[in-house]
């Protein structure tokens, strides 16, 4: 089967190999096939594996002939199609981890002029959306699949359910139940899904996150978001705009550009990234 990545036609040496941080191959798919929704810890082990395996290949590739026989004892490396397997895989623990987490907060929605309350989160759901988007970005990066990963995550879904996760509606006030920490590395995601193929932002557009990030670009104090964040959602906003110059919210983008500024986040008091108020566990479980 094929690598994820090549780095040269060399092999590694037997003590290169035991030197490893990683002694054993990482069963991807095996991690993959026991991750299930309703189980928190296996959706997390599985993206931890997803990321070791990552690891792996940019340290290896294909240099697997480290005895003399050209013998490894290792597994088959997985090939495109287990890659994106796995991928699609991914996309489904994120629709449940963002479906928990909009039911675990659900109550009468805030009318537009509302006093602000904290942004509410299930941390259980909150956990599994980074862990998965971290493993998906990890899928991205490998240097000779990463183009079918990222194929993969379009074709199930990913994006949309990614914005949703993000979505705070026309009036600012719905509550994903997403921490922003998560978002943060959602919105990395989507930034590098354009990484090398920026006809994706198409899809982008479509699934309208055009609008779903402006808020986070024009006031992210409001929004008490990491920085990293707002980087990453105004250039793609910024991606938005370029592929079509008369999006239909461009001014709204155009003017999430000029009220947003790095001082933003100099100015802030020195204090945690977002105030958010946690959900206890029972009730992203269900219970």
């Amino acid at each position: 089967m094929g690598s994820g990545v090549v780095k040269s036609a060399t092999a590694v040496p037997v003590d290169a190999f035991e030197r490893s941080p990683f002694p054993e191959y990482p069963n991807l798919l095996s991690a993959m096939e026991r991750a299930d929704g309703m189980d928190s810890k296996a959706v997390l082990d599985a993206c931890a594996v997803v990321e070791k395996h990552v690891r792996f290949e940019e340290a290896f590739g294909t240099q697997r002939q480290f005895g003399e026989d050209g013998s490894t004892g290792l597994s088959a490396l997985p090939d495109a199609r287990d890659l994106r397997q796995c991928q699609s895989q991914l996309v489904t623990l994120l629709k449940q981890a963002q479906e928990r987490a909009a039911v675990s907060v659900k109550g009468p929605q805030r009318q537009f002029g509302d006093e602000e309350t904290p942004h509410m989160e299930c941390e259980t759901s909150s956990e599994e959306t980074k862990a998965i988007a971290n493993a998906t970005i990890a899928l991205f990066k490998l240097e000779n699949h990463g183009f079918e990963c990222k194929d993969e995550f379009k074709k199930a879904g990913g994006i949309d359910i990614s914005l949703k996760a993000m979505d705070k509606g026309l009036s600012e006030h719905i509550n994903s139940g997403i921490s922003h920490e998560a978002m943060e590395s959602l919105a990395q995601l989507l930034l590098l899904l354009l990484d090398g193929h920026p006809d994706n932002i198409e899809s982008i557009i479509a699934s309208g996150g055009h609008f779903t990030l402006v808020p986070y670009v024009a006031d992210p104090t409001k929004h008490n978001i990491p920085k990293d964040m707002h980087g990453h959602c105004r250039a793609v906003l910024e991606a938005c705009l370029q592929y079509d110059p008369h999006i239909i919210n461009k001014l709204d983008i155009r003017r999430a550009y000029e009220g947003s500024r790095i001082t933003h986040f100099e100015e802030r008091p020195q204090r945690a990234l977002y105030n958010s108020e946690k959900i206890p566990h029972r009730f992203c479980d269900g219970q």
